[in-house]
């Protein structure tokens, strides 16, 4: 039990840089656009 629970600690904290990550890179592409788009 305790190796499947940081197992899942891990993919949760990976999910996690992989969410701010995208996130990250449409709020600059976003960003961008609204910029040009000026």
């Amino acid at each position: 039990k305790r190796k499947t629970k940081s197992a899942k600690r891990k993919v949760i904290a990976q999910n996690l840089k992989f969410k701010y990550i995208v996130l990250s890179i449409g709020f600059h592409l976003y960003y961008l656009v609204y910029y040009i788009a000026k």
